[in-house]
């Protein structure tokens, strides 16, 4: 039977004044409950395309500092033509080796247009489930829903309103999944996100089918649900959604060997 993890880990998302004098409380709180020594990463994505970058990166630096007495270290991916770079992976390699994650300011849109389809949201999902704490504001808190809003090309360019997809709505459906700290409403709200990740991608993502079958319908011992979920995410056109074709070529893979082991995950 696959086993289940408990959620170890932390979240804080703000709004804006994520360096104010009056949020430093939430930082530290954050920091504090680590139980090993603090690595702490910046990541620079949703304001990576701006002139003032690199003034941001050392402002946050500064912040890190002088108010809580942390060496935080820039985590930078600022655009996605470096995706599969070597500077992508060095990227990864920070956060990957970090327990304490801030993003923040800039651009919703710009940041989710870069993390989605990257190794970004399973790694920050494993590092809230492994005991990490994990602060987004403002721009980057924006992200982890299933819709963002493109703030500068609204209200700096002024084209008209539109939603673009967010990042998490498909990893945090795993995190409640994989909640067991008693709270009572993590399952019906890992589904509340299993919805709307379904109607976000229009049901071509096959990996949420997954997750479900695997972390949800072997957990219920519900066999018909289990092959239902599987077969629907065998049955996707990993063609209709470019973006999504990579991902959806290793779900699928997955969702077939996951059948293939039927017997072994069922009791009945």
């Amino acid at each position: 039977m696959v086993s289940m993890k408990k959620v170890k880990g932390s979240i804080a998302i703000l709004g804006s004044g994520e360096t104010s004098p009056n949020l430093v409380s939430v930082h530290r709180k954050l920091l504090n409950r680590l139980s090993e020594d603090v690595s702490a990463s910046l990541i620079d994505t949703p304001f990576g395309f701006q002139e003032n970058a690199d003034q941001l990166v050392e402002k946050l630096i500064e912040f890190y500092d002088v108010s809580l007495n942390t060496d935080i270290k820039l985590a930078s991916y600022r655009t996605k033509k470096d995706f599969k770079s070597v500077e992508y992976f060095e990227f990864t390699k920070i956060i990957q080796g970090s327990n304490f994650i801030f993003s923040g300011p800039g651009s919703p849109s710009y940041a989710s247009k870069n993390w989605i389809d990257t190794d970004v949201p399973e790694i920050f999902k494993e590092k809230l489930i492994n005991g990490s704490s994990l602060v987004f504001a403002s721009a980057a808190a924006s992200t982890l829903g299933i819709r963002t809003i493109p703030v500068y090309e609204i209200y700096k360019v002024g084209i008209d309103p539109y939603w673009e997809n967010g990042t998490l709505s498909a990893a945090m459906m795993s995190v409640y999944l994989n909640d067991l700290s008693g709270d009572k409403n993590a399952q019906k709200t890992a589904l509340s996100y299993f919805d709307l990740a379904e109607k976000q991608s229009n049901g071509l993502n096959a990996s949420i089918y997954v997750t479900l079958a695997e972390n949800y319908a072997v957990s219920k011992q519900d066999k018909k649900l289990f092959i239902e979920l599987l077969d629907k995410a065998i049955n996707i056109d990993i063609n209709k959604d470019k973006s999504l074709k990579q991902s959806n070529k290793l779900s699928q893979s997955r969702a077939k060997w996951l059948k293939s082991r039927v017997d072994d995950l069922f009791y009945m």
